[in-house]
């Protein structure tokens, strides 16, 4: 009744071999939503089992956004010390298996896996819990559902309700078809928004400082990609090394969707 989601082909086969065989590779680690469109047509439940980095947190989180468009509950698999599902099943099948029934709903994973990282009780660990959770919690479409993740969220934090919500409700994400500054859909771009999409997202990943170049402004005529260059341009004075985790809740909440897509 459920699907395993991984990255690659070696965490398709070892976990294959170990008689896993409800598992897909996505080839990369961006969840498409083509692929969540064929998911979607055979069941309506995923456990995401991608690698265990910062990429692989990062694809978690646009993947949990792409699947929900497409009705489909998704929750996480906690590798713990693994560094992927490949290693996972060949060092210890057992173990593995166990992680994959035990895995949680995505929301609740991600939010404890943040209060792990940051300290709730130090107002820099505040901060960094809001910047990573409250973009995330803002993408719910479901406005029950968001409220419960809001409410927990503050009693996590031990702060007022309408506080979470406000912040929430200030940086929630268009939904898709609304917006003036709605990104298109690949096969809606011309072959130019096509080609300088690619080449910002190309330049983000392998050197981001590449984008501020002057040069580069000549090749983009996108606007929302202009302002996203111009905000990341005072993301790296302040900052100094490019941080997707960080960059994409710093922006305005028009640009989120473009940001995450690239």
């Amino acid at each position: 009744s459920r699907v395993i989601v991984v990255e690659g082909e070696f965490d398709l086969l070892s976990p294959w071999q170990v008689g896993i065989r409800n598992i897909v590779a996505i080839k990369g680690s961006a969840f498409t939503q083509e692929q969540a469109k064929i998911i979607s047509r055979f069941t309506k439940e995923v456990v995401f089992a991608l690698d265990a980095d910062e990429a692989g947190s990062e694809a978690t989180k646009v993947g949990l956004r792409i699947a929900e468009s497409e009705e489909i509950h998704v929750r996480i698999a906690d590798l713990g010390s693994f560094k992927d599902p490949d290693e996972a099943a060949r060092a210890d099948k057992e173990e593995f298996k166990r992680k994959l029934e035990a895995s949680d709903d995505a929301y609740d994973f991600l939010i404890d896996r943040t209060f792990k990282k940051y300290n709730p009780r130090e107002s820099v660990g505040v901060r960094q819990i809001s910047r990573e959770l409250v973009p995330l919690l803002s993408q719910i479409q479901d406005s029950i559902l968001r409220a419960h993740y809001g409410k927990l969220l503050a009693e996590r934090l031990g702060i007022n309700d309408d506080a979470v919500f406000s912040q929430i409700d200030h940086t929630k994400i268009p939904i898709r078809g609304q917006g003036s500054e709605e990104a298109p859909t690949e096969n809606k771009m011309t072959r130019r928004e096509l080609i300088e999409r690619r080449l910002f997202a190309l330049s983000l990943k392998a050197r981001p400082e590449f984008v501020l170049d002057s040069r580069f402004e000549g090749l983009i005529s996108n606007p929302v990609l202009l302002r996203i260059r111009k905000e990341l341009s005072v993301f790296l004075e302040k900052n100094g090394e490019f941080l997707a985790s960080e960059f994409i809740p710093s922006l305005p909440a028009e640009l989120s969707e473009m940001a995450t897509s690239l």
